[in-house]
């Protein structure tokens, strides 16, 4: 039996396009390296819609989306006759498109098993289930049914590669018909992240332009945190058990990896970014790291500058140091310069959580600026706009932290360079806030399950929240919006390249653009939803005016009676 395997990477409703390893790349490698075990040929070949020149996936464009889909498929099916359709859903920003282009394979080739795996069918297998289908599918394809067949939660490699044996074997199970549920395979784990093949990036070769277009790729060498921020993955309740499980790989592992990139002639990026969560938590290999990585910068250029993320805890000068040297920028998780809402959003473990190690939080962000501009090596902090848990304090405490007068008379950011990658707040399923944000921190989630609307403007719809009972969506948009205009100013002042006007303006015009979404959305509803209440207090009124009313009539009544 050949089996014949096409991967897809569904179209974004937004954010940057990444060619991720962790995702295809690493399933297709792990199943190659155990192609002994299989006992039978395998073929693949991947279909990445982002870069196929598709009208976007928007209810404007949807019959000529859905008719050059269809083209693209059955075209891509006359020549590779797949069995087997893989369906990377890696964040909800692709849930809708990912349900799109399964009907479309399963109308082409009704007898392919489709399996869909990938962060948002981690957290919500429930949300491929027929009933749960957004109805308007419906309008097109077949009414409560589903047209995936399989899930995967959690990591992909093994078990997937068990599917692939059950599959060539003859074991799959098959559905009555698209009504039934999927079936949801078992998750399991990579123990040894060593375990993993080499990687091998023949699968992604058929995109290098795009690739190079881009200028970036992205790797792994670890996975899990060993922290457990409300608004991440990691968080508590999060059912990403790997996420929550630290493991790496060796750094011999790891320096081959990197020289696998640089060796492999087609590609030509100039940025690797090493997606881990925290660049080797344990010193030891940290250490091993930046020595080995020194020893292949002495024999050759590294064509590429990498970046990595880092936790300031577990961050060193000396780490600073070898970052410079290295050509490395790191990113920090500083998230805001509230220390009150750090604690909120859970930024420390345990009985950490608290105002003390929050302000030693913010005191050593203020080291790692200062040692960042005594080196002139940039680092970056990466901060939340308008999250769950602002209010009139948290804002305040953040600009005191930012533009308070502590520097002979100059603030942070007008004595230093300071860059801060500020993105605007989005309710990301899976995590502690988007479970339990309303009800422990007062916020209101006017559009918790955005992921569901088939809107142009999707993505947006995740970020308009209340972020507390005090604070409403306009209020902290004004202040974020008042925050980037200091923030800009100050930095382009001190001719920080890290800032630049057309990106000022850019994000002006986005948050303004939230706003008007809001005004069309949220102010209406709440107008409608307040003339109902009036409607209502009036309707009981009249009701009770008109019992009384009887009443006394009756009373009356009685009374001439006797």
């Amino acid at each position: 039996m050949t089996v014949k395997i096409l991967y897809i990477q569904p179209a974004e409703t937004f954010g940057d396009k990444r060619f991720l390893t962790e995702s295809f790349l690493r399933i297709s490698n792990y199943l190659n390296s155990k192609k002994d075990e299989l006992k039978c040929e395998v073929k693949e070949s991947y279909l990445d819609l982002r870069f196929e020149d598709l009208p976007e996936y928007c209810p404007e464009n949807l019959t000529e989306f859905r008719s050059a889909l269809k083209t693209l498929i059955s075209d891509l099916y006359e020549e590779f006759s797949f069995n087997v359709a893989a369906i990377c859903c890696y964040t909800s920003f692709t849930y809708i498109s990912s349900i799109e282009v399964s009907w479309m394979i399963k109308k082409i080739n009704p007898s392919c098993k489709i399996i869909v795996g990938g962060y948002h069918p981690s957290v919500l297998p429930n949300s491929f289930f027929p009933e749960n289908i957004p109805s308007y599918f419906g309008e097109y394809h077949l009414q409560e049914a589903t047209p995936i067949d399989f899930i995967i939660i959690d990591e992909a490699e093994i078990p997937f590669f068990k599917f692939i044996v059950s599959f060539v074997n003859g074991k799959t199970k098959a559905r009555k018909n698209l009504k039934e549920k999927p079936e949801i395979l078992k998750r399991e784990i990579m123990e040894n992240l060593d375990d993993l093949a080499l990687i091998d990036l023949s699968l992604f070769m058929k995109y290098k332009d795009a690739i190079n277009k881009l200028e970036e790729f992205y790797i792994s060498f670890n996975r899990g945190c060993l922290y457990r921020c409300k608004f991440c993955s990691s968080s508590s309740s999060s059912p990403m058990e790997s996420y929550r499980r630290l493991r790496h790989k060796s750094v011999d592992k790891c320096i081959a990896e990197i020289k696998k990139i640089i060796n492999t002639k087609w590609l030509k990026i100039k940025k690797l970014m090493i997606n881990d969560p925290i660049l080797f938590p344990k010193r030891s290999l940290k250490n091993e790291f930046f020595r080995r990585l020194e020893k292949i910068s002495n024999i050759q250029k590294i064509p590429f500058r990498i970046y990595v993320h880092d936790r300031m805890e577990l961050c060193t000068m000396k780490d600073l140091e070898y970052y410079k040297k290295l050509n490395i920028i790191p990113g920090f998780g500083l998230e805001t310069g509230s220390p009150t809402l750090l604690c909120r959003l859970g930024k420390f473990l345990g009985k950490n959580n608290n105002l003390q190690k929050a302000k030693e939080y913010l005191e050593l962000a203020e080291v790692f600026i200062k040692k960042a501009n005594e080196l002139d090596t940039p680092i970056v902090f990466l901060c939340m706009g308008a999250a769950p848990g602002m209010d009139e304090k948290t804002m305040k405490e953040t600009t005191e932290f930012f533009f308070g007068k502590r520097f002979s008379g100059k603030s942070l950011v007008e004595k230093f360079k300071v860059n801060l990658q500020i993105q605007k707040y989005s309710i990301l399923p899976g995590n502690d806030f988007f479970n339990k944000g309303e009800k422990t921190l007062g916020a209101k989630y006017y559009f918790q399950h955005w992921y569901r609307i088939f809107d142009s403007e999707q993505a947006f719809y995740s970020t308009i929240i209340k972020p507390s009972k005090d604070l409403n969506f306009p209020q902290a948009m004004d202040f974020l919006i008042n925050f980037l205009g200091k923030l800009y100013k100050a930095q382009m002042k001190l001719k920080n390249p890290f800032y630049n006007l057309s990106e000022y303006f850019f994000h002006r015009k986005m948050y303004e653009r939230f706003l008007v979404i809001y005004n069309a959305k949220v102010t209406e509803q709440e107008k409608e939803n307040r003339l109902i209440d009036y409607a209502y207090i009036s309707l009981t009124a009249f009701i009770c005016f008109i019992g009384m009313t009887l009443n006394s009539i009756l009373n009356i009544l009685c009374l001439s009676l006797v």
